[in-house]
């Protein structure tokens, strides 16, 4: 019996016994006792979420990406967590720089601090 077919029988064997059929309230009491302490093999294992950090570095050119990095008007670093199985992305970090020198500095000591982090430049550098 799954949790829901018990908090039923629960809910029956309460209805039965206002009737005045106890008979069904010994059943009911070891339903609440499985469901207040489950075994192990009943419990259910949670799911691993599966996600990727990702790093990213950006030339901007006005409201679009530029061509080049050295053709940008300005450069962004962002840390990125991407959910796998959504593919929802949360931006954890986001900066603009105004030269790419700043923005290489700061993608360098973001790339120490996530060595394991995937990378996104954009365009290539």
């Amino acid at each position: 019996m799954n949790n829901y077919q018990k908090l039923d029988w629960i809910s029956f064997a309460i209805q039965e016994a206002i009737n005045g059929n106890k008979g069904e309230l010994m059943q009911a009491l070891n339903f609440v006792e499985e469901l207040r302490d489950p075994r192990p093999e009943e419990m259910e294992t949670p799911k691993a979420i599966e996600w990727e950090l990702e790093l990213c570095m950006f030339g901007d050119g006005g409201e679009t990406l530029s061509p080049t990095m050295e053709e940008a008007d300005s450069w962004e670093v962002a840390l990125h967590l991407r959910l796998e199985h959504t593919g929802q992305i949360e931006i954890l970090y986001e900066q603009e720089f105004n030269s790419q020198g700043a923005a290489d500095d700061q993608f360098a000591l973001m790339e120490g601090l996530f060595p394991d982090a995937s990378h996104n430049v954009q365009p290539d550098h």
